[in-house]
C-alpha cells in the first residue's frame, strides 16, 4: 500500500444539485427494475417445490398454498370438540428452520393439505416426519439459493437487469455532462463513446481517458459493509495539466484538478480512520463492470448474514430484501436533499417506516404514480359539480330569476338557523312540568337545500346573512319556496345520469380516467391494509391481480383471482340479487380463501373472511355491515333478506296438506358467478348506477332519510375518484392521517402553487419510501451546498489516504471472497474485445467428419469421440469438458485453461454463456452444482437399489429359450448403464478432488462387474443346458471352461467292411473333469489323414454310444425312434478344435 501525497487542487460542481423529481425518478427506475425481485419466501417456495416434486410426483402438492394442520380442541362437557385448525404455512416453517428454530412437535390427528381455505380439508398421505427432513434439507441451502436466483433475477429475460441498469448508468452520466464544457466533456465523452478501455485506446490513443470503479471502504476490504461506496472515477493528462472527474449515481459529477485531490475528496470528518481506497479497471464496458460490482456487493452482505441472529422470521425477511434492494445499489452518497427528505421521513406514521422493504417501496411507487395524476389535473368527475357547488349554483339561478339585481348575494354565505325543543313528551304533558328547553343548529342554506323541504320544517327559525342581519326579502318561507324550485333532489340525478352513463364519448374519457384512478387507489388501499395486518398477502394479491389479469399466471391452480358482484338467491334455481356497487374478489374456486368483500362506497373498502362461509356469516350478523349490504338491494329484495331472511328467506311457503305445517324455506345462498369481460367497465357502471339509483328511490320533494343514504352511501363512492385533497379524498389512510403535517411541509417550502407543492411532496416522501430504509445521508456525496461558481482550494484531512494498489483488469473486486466468476460474463450479446482474442486461443481445425452426434438427453449437439467432448458454437470448434456447473470450453493442449461457459437451447444448438456465475460458497460448489450431484448421487443410489433385484431377474432369462449369447448381452447392457453412471459421476466431479464421491462410484462399477460376471456365468451355465454346437465349444474353450481331448483310436463301425472308422473326442468340463459332450469324426480308412475325415458332428453325453444301429434296433423293436443330435463340425473348426489334440 501507499500513502497518497497531499497536493492541493482545485474542485467546483458544474451543475446544481439535482431536483427531487430527478432523483426521485431514477431512483424509481432502479426500483422498478428491483420491483420483481425473490424474495426469501419466493425461493422458500421454489425451494420447497423442488424437493416436493422430487419426492412426491404424483401428489403435486404446492409449496405456495401446502399447510400443515393441526386440530384445535375445546373440553365441552367433558368431552373433546374439535373447533378449527390451527395452520403452518410449510414456506414459514421452513423460513424457521433456516433460523436456527428446531423442529415443531405437531399434535395427534395434524396433517398436510394442500390448500389452507378450503371449507372441508383434505388430508394427504405425507408422514409429517418425512416433511420435518424436507424442511431440514432445504433449510440447509436456503440462503445459497437466495443468491443464486438473484443472480439469475440480473441476469435472465431480454433485455436483462444488468444490462438495463448499466444503460441506466450510461445515460445518467450522458446527462449529467450536459453541463460540461471543453476539455472535461471531452475526458466524459470518451468514456460515454468507447466504455471499453482496450476500443478506447484503440481509437483515441494511450492519453485517453482512464476510467476505474473506485471502492471506499472501512476496514478489511473484502469484507463489504453497507456504508461502503462505489463510484466511477475519469481522469486524463493534457501535459502538465490532470483532469479528474467524479460520478455518482444520483449526485452528478463533480470536476477535480487532480486525481489525488479527487481521491482525497472521500475522507474527512465522517469517514473513519481506517478508511482505505481502491481503484478497479476492468477490461470490459465500465459500466456493466460497475453494474456487476453493485450485484457482488449484494452477494458479499447476502453472504454475511446469520439467519440464526434474527429474533424473528420477518426481521430475517427484511434483512435480505433490504441487502437485495436498490437501497444497497446505492451506496454511501448524498443528493444535499437530506434535511427536507429528513422531515419527509419523521412525517411518516410508524405502520409505514417499520413496514417492509418491498411494501414501503410499492407504497412509494404508488404514491409517485398519483403525485403524477395530480399534476396531469385528470379527474372522473371532471365537469360535474359536487353536490353542495350544484346546490348553491341553482339556488342562485332561482334567486336571479325572481330578481337580477340579486348578483352579489353569496348563497352560501346564508345561514339558518332552527330551534327545536328538546323537552320529552312525558315532561311536557305530566307533572311537575319542567320549564322548556330548545336546541338549536345552525346550516347553510346550500346544506339545507340539499335535504329538500323535510329540512325545512314549520318551527322557530332565523336567517343570518354574512353573519348579520339579512335583507328583507330573504324570509325562511323564500327560502323554504327557492328550494322546492330548485328540486336540487330531482335535477341533480338527473346530470349525473347524463355525465356518467348517457353520452358514450363523455362516458369514455370518463371510464379511462376512472380505470387510472382506480389502478393506483385500490392497490394503495390494499397494500395499506396489508401492511396494517388488516389483509393476508394472499387478499393483497387479490386484489393487485383482479385489476391485472396478466398476473393472474403466478397463482396456483383454481387460485386465479376473479371479481364476483356481491349477490344472494334464495335458492339454486333462484335469480340472483345483485346488491349495488358492491363485489366479493377471491379465488376462482370459490370453495378456497380468502375472500375480500370490496365496497367503493363504504369508509372500510376491503374486508378479508377466511371463506365465503366466513363472510356470509358476517352479513346475517345483525350490525352496519348487514345494514349497508341491505341498503344495496332492491326494495323487493330487501323484504326479503331483512330481519333474518338471510338464514331464512321471507318468501311464499308451500302447504302440502292442511294438516301439514308451512316448510320453511331453506337458507339464502352466495352468487358465485364472476364477472365476464370489462371488469374495469363493469366497475365504473357499478359505481355510477349505484350513486344515481340510490338518488332516485324515495320521493324527490320529502325524503330526508334518501338525501342521508345518499350522502353517506353513494356519494363516498367517487370521493377516491375525485381530484388530490379535492373533498373527501383525503380517505386515503396515509394523507388523512397526514393532512396536518403535509400542510405544514408545503407551508414550510414557500411554493405558492399549492397542487405543485403537495405533488412534489407526494414524490418526496415515495422517494423516502423508496429507499428502503437507508440512511438519508447514504444516497449522494454532493453535499447541501449552493452552486459553486469559482474553484476553491481544498484541505487535505489530517489522516492519511490508505490507498490500495489498482487490481488487475482480470482481477475480482473482492479478490478470493468474490462470490461471482469474473470475465467470460456480458449483459450484451458479446464478449469485451479482450476475451473474444482470447476466445479464438480456444478454437480448434473443422474436422474431416461430424461423426459421435449426441442426439438426445442432456448433452444434445455436442460430439463425443472416446473421452473426449467437443462443440461447435457459431460455426466454431471448441474442446469441451462436462462439469456439475454446466459445460465449459477448455483449452485442447492444456485442459486446465478453461474459457467461456455453454448454454444449451434446448434444440441441440450450443451457444456462449454470458450471464454471471455464482461460486459455491468458501470454494465449495455453488447451488446448481450441489443440486446437479445430488441428483446424480440419486440416480447412483437409485441404480445400486436395483441391483439384487436386476440379479434376481437373471433366474427366469436363463430358463428362457432366449439364446444365451442373447441374455448375456441383456444382463450386459444393465451392467452398462452402472458403467455409465459411475463414469458420468466421474467425469462432472473431477475436479472436487476429495469432495468427489468416490465411494459411490467404486460401488457403481462394482455392481457393474458383478452383472457382466453374472451375465457370463449365465451364459456358461446356458450354453452347457442345451444341445452343444461348434459355436458353443468355441466359447467354453475360450472361457476355459472344457478341454478336448482323444478317447483312444479309431475304432471300426462298419461291422468288419472297413469303410466306416470312428475317432471318439471328449468335451469335458474342467471344474469336475466331467464329460459334458461328444465329437464324432468318421474316416473311411483307420491310417486316413486326420482332416480325411467323411464326417464330423457333436453329441451329447447321453448319446454318445447311440447311432444308426440303435435306431434301428428300436424301430425293429416297436418303439419310437429317438432322434439322435448331431451338430455338423466343418474343416475349419475341425482343425481349430480337436484335430491338433
Amino acid at each position: 500500500m501507499s500513502t497518497s501525497s497531499p497536493t492541493p487542487s482545485m474542485t467546483s460542481s458544474p451543475r446544481p444539485l439535482r431536483t427531487d423529481d430527478e432523483i426521485t425518478s431514477w431512483a424509481l427506475n432502479v426500483h422498478l427494475l428491483f420491483a420483481s425481485r425473490p424474495s426469501l419466501t419466493d425461493v422458500a417456495r421454489t425451494t420447497l417445490q423442488a424437493l416436493l416434486d422430487e419426492r412426491y410426483p404424483t401428489l403435486a402438492p404446492a409449496a405456495a398454498t401446502a399447510v400443515i394442520l393441526e386440530p384445535q380442541w375445546r373440553m365441552d362437557g367433558g368431552q373433546p370438540h374439535k373447533v378449527g385448525y390451527n395452520t403452518h404455512g410449510l414456506a414459514d416453517l421452513l423460513l424457521e428452520r433456516c433460523r436456527g428454530v428446531g423442529a415443531r412437535t405437531f399434535s395427534q390427528g395434524s396433517f398436510l393439505a394442500k390448500f389452507p381455505g378450503a371449507e372441508t380439508p383434505q388430508g394427504e398421505k405425507v408422514p409429517l416426519d418425512e416433511l420435518q427432513q424436507m424442511l431440514e434439507e432445504g433449510a440447509s441451502t436456503l440462503l445459497e439459493g437466495y443468491q443464486q436466483h438473484l443472480v439469475d433475477f440480473w441476469s435472465t429475460d431480454a433485455p436483462s437487469v444488468w444490462r438495463q441498469l448499466s444503460d441506466l448508468f450510461k445515460a445518467q452520466l450522458q446527462q449529467a455532462a450536459s453541463a460540461l464544457v471543453g476539455e472535461e466533456l471531452a475526458t466524459v465523452q470518451a468514456v460515454l463513446d468507447y466504455p471499453e478501455p482496450a476500443r478506447r485506446q484503440r481509437a483515441l490513443g494511450q492519453g485517453t481517458t482512464r476510467a476505474c470503479v473506485t471502492f471506499v471502504y472501512e476496514g478489511d476490504s473484502n469484507v463489504p459493509h453497507p456504508r461502503d461506496v462505489l463510484v466511477l472515477a475519469m481522469s486524463r493528462r493534457l501535459g502538465e495539466r490532470e483532469i479528474a472527474l467524479l460520478y455518482t449515481l444520483t449526485g452528478g459529477i463533480e470536476v477535480f484538478g487532480s486525481v489525488a485531490a479527487m481521491e482525497a475528496s472521500w475522507f474527512g470528518a465522517r469517514r473513519a480512520d481506517d478508511s482505505k481506497l481502491r481503484n478497479y479497471t476492468p477490461e470490459q464496458d465500465i459500466f456493466d463492470a460497475l453494474t456487476l460490482c453493485l450485484l457482488e456487493r449484494q452477494l458479499q452482505l447476502l453472504a454475511r448474514i446469520q439467519p440464526s441472529a434474527y429474533p424473528d422470521t420477518a426481521s430475517l425477511e427484511r434483512e435480505v430484501a433490504l441487502v437485495s434492494g436498490p437501497g444497497t445499489l446505492l451506496g454511501a452518497f448524498r443528493s444535499g436533499h437530506e434535511s427536507r427528505l429528513s422531515k419527509l421521513q419523521q412525517v411518516l406514521p410508524s405502520w409505514l417506516r417499520n413496514a417492509p422493504l418491498a411494501d414501503r417501496g410499492a407504497y412509494g411507487r404508488l404514491l409517485s404514480s398519483l403525485a403524477a395524476q395530480h399534476r396531469r389535473s385528470v379527474s372522473f368527475m371532471a365537469g360535474i359539480s359536487n353536490i353542495l357547488e350544484f346546490a348553491d349554483q341553482a339556488l342562485k339561478e332561482k334567486m336571479l330569476e325572481d330578481d337580477p339585481s340579486r348578483t352579489d348575494i353569496s348563497v352560501n354565505e346564508i345561514e339558518v338557523t332552527l330551534s327545536r325543543s328538546s323537552n320529552s313528551p312525558f315532561e311536557i304533558i305530566d307533572p311537575p312540568f319542567p320549564p322548556p328547553r330548545s336546541a338549536t343548529q345552525t346550516r347553510t342554506f346550500p346544506e339545507m337545500a340539499i335535504r329538500n323541504l323535510e329540512a325545512f320544517p314549520w318551527s322557530p327559525s332565523k336567517i343570518t346573512y354574512r353573519g348579520g342581519e339579512p335583507p328583507a326579502w330573504m324570509t325562511y318561507e323564500y327560502l323554504r319556496d327557492l328550494t322546492s324550485r330548485a328540486d336540487i333532489g330531482q335535477h341533480y340525478p338527473e346530470l349525473l345520469q347524463r355525465k356518467l352513463l348517457n353520452d358514450p364519448l363523455d362516458v369514455a374519457r370518463r371510464q379511462q380516467h376512472f380505470a387510472d384512478r382506480l389502478a393506483i387507489l385500490l392497490p394503495l388501499q390494499a397494500l395499506e391494509l396489508k401492511i396494517k395486518k388488516n389483509l393476508t398477502d394472499m387478499a393483497y394479491r387479490f386484489v393487485v391481480a383482479v385489476l391485472r389479469p396478466t398476473l393472474s399466471a403466478g397463482f396456483a391452480a383454481g387460485y386465479e383471482p376473479v371479481i364476483r358482484p356481491l349477490a344472494f338467491l334464495t335458492d339454486a334455481q333462484a335469480t340472483p340479487n345483485v346488491v349495488a356497487d358492491m363485489f366479493v374478489i377471491g379465488p376462482e374456486d370459490a370453495s378456497l380463501g380468502p375472500h375480500v368483500l370490496y365496497r367503493p362506497a363504504s369508509s372500510t373498502p376491503l374486508m378479508e373472511f377466511a371463506s365465503r362461509a366466513a363472510l356470509f356469516d358476517a352479513i346475517k350478523q345483525a350490525g352496519a355491515l348487514q345494514d349497508s349490504v341491505l341498503a344495496g338491494l332492491e326494495p323487493s329484495a330487501r323484504r326479503v333478506y331483512a330481519n333474518g331472511g338471510f338464514q331464512e328467506p321471507h318468501i311464499g311457503r308451500v302447504l302440502l296438506s292442511d294438516a301439514t305445517a308451512p316448510r320453511s324455506p331453506e337458507p339464502a345462498l352466495l352468487g358465485r358467478e364472476p364477472l365476464q369481460g370489462d371488469i374495469v367497465g363493469a366497475l365504473y357502471k357499478a359505481c355510477a348506477r349505484a350513486l344515481i339509483e340510490q338518488a332516485k328511490r324515495a320521493s324527490v320533494s320529502d325524503s330526508q332519510t334518501r338525501w342521508d343514504r345518499f350522502m353517506q352511501f353513494g356519494w363516498v363512492a367517487f370521493n377516491l375518484l375525485l381530484p388530490l385533497l379535492d373533498g373527501p379524498v383525503m380517505m386515503i389512510g396515509l394523507l388523512a392521517q397526514l393532512t396536518e403535517q403535509l400542510d405544514e411541509f408545503i407551508d414550510s417550502e414557500g411554493v405558492q402553487d399549492s397542487a405543485e407543492a403537495l405533488a412534489a411532496a407526494l414524490m418526496g416522501l415515495a422517494l423516502v419510501l423508496v429507499q428502503g430504509g437507508a440512511r438519508l445521508g447514504a444516497i449522494s456525496r454532493l453535499e447541501s451546498r449552493a452552486r459553486i461558481e469559482h474553484e476553491a482550494p481544498v484541505a487535505l484531512p489530517g489522516n492519511a489516504i490508505i490507498k490500495e494498489p489498482a487490481l488487475a483488469a482480470s482481477a475480482s473486486p473482492y479478490g478470493a471472497k468474490a462470490r461471482l466468476v469474473y470475465g467470460w460474463s456480458s449483459p450484451r450479446t458479446h464478449f469485451s474485445a479482450p476475451e473474444l482474442a482470447r476466445l479464438d486461443t480456444f478454437q480448434l481445425a473443422s474436422p474431416s467428419t461430424s461423426q459421435g452426434l449426441v442426439v438426445s438427453g442432456e448433452y444434445q449437439g455436442l460430439y463425443q469421440r472416446g473421452s473426449l467432448w467437443f462443440a461447435q458454437v457459431e460455426g466454431k470448434w471448441y474442446r469441451v469438458s462436462r462439469r456439475l456447473e454446466g459445460v465449459v470450453i477448455i483449452d485442447a493442449a492444456h485442459p486446465a485453461r478453461t474459457g467461456p461457459w455453454l448454454e444449451h437451447d434446448g434444440q441441440g444448438r450450443w451457444r456462449l454463456g454470458l450471464r454471471p456465475r455464482l461460486l459455491g460458497g468458501a470454494g465449495g460448489l455453488s447451488i446448481r452444482a450441489a443440486k446437479k450431484l445430488k441428483s446424480l448421487e440419486k440416480k447412483g443410489r437409485d441404480l445400486l437399489g436395483t441391483l439384487d433385484q436386476q440379479m434376481s431377474d437373471v433366474g427366469w432369462l436363463s430358463r428362457s429359450e432366449r439364446p444365451p449369447i442373447d441374455v448375456e448381452d441383456l444382463i450386459v447392457g444393465k451392467a452398462t448403464g452402472f458403467d455409465r453412471c459411475a463414469e458420468e459421476i466421474e467425469q462432472l466431479t473431477q475436479a472436487l478432488g476429495d469432495q468427489a464421491p468416490r465411494m459411490l462410484i467404486e460401488e457403481l462399477r462394482a455392481g457393474a462387474r458383478r452383472l457382466r460376471e453374472l451375465g457370463r456365468t449365465t451364459r456358461i451355465m446356458m450354453t452347457k443346458a442345451k444341445l452343444p454346437n461348434v459355436g458353443a465349444v468355441e466359447y467354453l474353450l475360450q472361457e476355459q471352461e472344457i478341454s478336448i481331448r482323444k478317447a483312444g483310436g479309431r475304432v471300426d463301425i462298419s461291422d468288419n467292411k472297413g469303410n466306416d472308422f470312428l475317432q471318439v473326442y471328449e468335451i469335458r468340463e474342467r471344474r469336475n473333469n466331467r464329460v459334458l459332450w461328444f465329437a464324432h469324426f468318421h474316416y473311411l480308412k483307420q491310417d486316413a489323414a486326420a482332416d480325411a475325415f467323411t464326417k464330423a458332428h457333436l453329441k451329447t453325453f447321453e448319446q454318445g454310444g447311440r447311432g444308426l444301429e440303435f435306431q434301428k434296433a428300436q424301430q425293429k423293436a416297436g418303439q419310437a425312434v429317438e432322434r439322435i443330435w448331431r451338430a455338423d463340425i466343418g474343416s475349419a473348426a475341425a482343425k481349430a478344435l480337436f484335430l491338433s489334440v
